[in-house]
């Protein structure tokens, strides 16, 4: 299986990474109707924040943005698309920010996860944590803070 986790550069790669951000994290009924997405927020392009699209053989099936800072990175907006989820791709496209974040210097991840989504984070190796109790507001106030040593 040719997965790989690619930093988005091309105007298509930013197309296709909203695209899925639209369509799975900000879907209908998903958020109350005030929160709506927008595709030119800019914490995409802020310095140390890396937009990243999960390519399966050259067809995008996910997405995380990997904000760097020192020595510990935030993990934010990831997704897998709906007919590639519980396949295992969202446990190997955490084991390649894992990766990618250990190359970079990181020593901690961090996640505002969703409720939902405790479980999965759990599994592979994550711990809840507070970790910046402002973090939780707007879009992330309903979430869970957790923490992953790397």
């Amino acid at each position: 299986m040719g997965l790989e986790l690619r930093a988005v550069q091309t105007d298509e790669e930013w197309a296709a990474m909203h695209d899925i951000r639209r369509r799975v994290l900000f879907a209908p009924g998903r958020h109350s109707p005030d929160i709506i997405y927008d595709e030119n927020h800019p914490e995409d392009r802020a310095d140390g924040n890396v937009p990243h699209l999960l390519m399966l053989e050259e067809i995008p099936i996910g997405v995380v943005r990997l904000d760097l800072r020192d020595t510990v990175a935030i993990v934010r907006l990831v997704a897998i698309e709906p007919a590639y989820q519980g396949q295992g791709h969202g446990s190997l496209m955490d084991e390649l920010v894992t990766q990618k974040a250990w190359g970079l210097g990181v020593r901690q991840l961090r996640v505002n996860a969703a409720r939902t989504a405790v479980g999965f984070y759990q599994k592979t190796g994550w711990q809840e944590a507070e970790w910046d109790a402002d973090e939780l507001a707007g879009l992330a106030a309903d979430c869970v803070q957790m923490v992953k040593d790397i």
